[in-house]
Parts: C-alpha cells; structure tokens; sequence
C-alpha cells in the first residue's frame, strides 16, 4: 500500500488532503470511493500519478505528464469535471467486472 510506503498514517494523509483518517480508511476498504479531485489531491499527497494510486499503473514512459494534467485539472468547470469523473468511474467499474469474471 502506497500510504503506508510513504510512511503515512491514514490520519495523517486524511489532514494532507482535507478529510479525516476515517474516510481515509473507508476509501482504502472499498466502503466508499472518493470523488476525482479527492482521489487527485490523495495522488499528490503521495507523490504517485492518479494511475497509479486507482490502478497501481506506473506511468515510466512519460514521467510528470499525467501530473501535469491533474494540475490542469483544478481549471476545468464542473460540468467538464463530471465527465472526466464519469469515464474514469466507467473503467474502475469495467476493471472490477473483469476481475470477478476472471
């Protein structure tokens, strides 16, 4: 776990990224899944791209990309924000499924 790696409690990530230990613990169990700029400020808090915190997909070709455009992401309305929310919920869901299906 990339929390614990970074020799982060849950309580401590929770105060890096504006939520409780808590929650923390709740996003890492599955209970309940954070929002796209959660899961973001989470990425940046652990210094890892956002593939790789939701996927465990280590972005080597093209390092500091995806954070790039994580940044820009704070800019986009919250319309735009949604549909970026949306497709990436629609490839966790289709990696879940793929998992149960084997």
């Amino acid at each position: 776990m990339i929390r614990k790696q970074r020799g982060l409690t849950q309580d401590e990530l929770g105060e890096r990224v504006d939520t409780s230990g808590d929650i923390i613990s709740k996003y890492e169990r599955g209970v309940i899944s954070p929002s796209l700029e959660v899961a973001a400020k989470c990425a940046q808090a652990l210094n890892v791209s956002l593939d790789h915190l939701a996927f465990g997909i280590a972005n080597t070709d093209k390092p500091g990309e995806l954070d790039a455009l994580f940044q820009e992401f704070n800019n986009l309305s919250v319309e735009d924000k949604g549909h970026i929310a949306a497709v990436i919920g629609a490839f966790v869901t289709k990696a879940k499924l793929q998992s149960i299906i084997g």
